[in-house]
């Protein structure tokens, strides 16, 4: 399923996943979904870009990263 390629990540503070997010999960329910807090947009990846780095090579490379709402 191509649903389980797709990986979003977002900051719990962040507007976009406030506003979004139940729709996201309702559209892709076997997508991966990862949540940190205490970051603004860009924020966790301009404090910890080596860690970020390394998820997306994961992703790229097909891995899965974190677990998905229909996993759990």
């Amino acid at each position: 399923m191509r649903q389980k390629r797709l990986t979003f990540f977002y900051s719990k503070e962040e507007s976009a996943w406030r506003f979004c997010h139940r729709k996201l999960k309702k559209a892709y329910p076997y997508a991966q979904y990862k949540l940190v807090s205490g970051y603004g947009h860009v924020g966790y990846p301009g404090e910890h870009l080596e860690e970020y780095c390394s998820w997306l090579s994961a992703a790229a490379r097909g891995e899965r990263l974190f677990t998905t709402e229909k996993e759990n």
